[in-house]
């Protein structure tokens, strides 16, 4: 993996990242992506396809790192 250098670039590689693991996703909206040291942290919402009609929303909180843009932390939560 290459540097990530822009918030531009670790929002594509987080969006690569959630689509790979979750096949059904719907829509990914990015709510904020910043550099803190040599961590990018990046914030979101994932939309998940359910049934029919239904959906399903959850929060995710996404670390890499800056340098080799290997993904160090991941997590999800359900919305209310």
């Amino acid at each position: 993996m290459k540097e990530i250098k822009g918030p531009t670039e670790a929002e594509v590689r987080a969006r690569e990242f959630i689509r790979d693991r979750h096949p059904r996703v719907r829509q990914i909206l990015f709510r904020r992506a910043h550099r803190k040291g040599d961590v990018w942290l990046v914030d979101g919402e994932v939309w998940f396809k359910r049934a029919y009609f239904f959906t399903a929303r959850r929060s995710f909180r996404l670390q890499m790192s800056s340098k080799t843009g290997k993904l160090t932390s991941y997590e999800e939560a359900r919305e209310r």
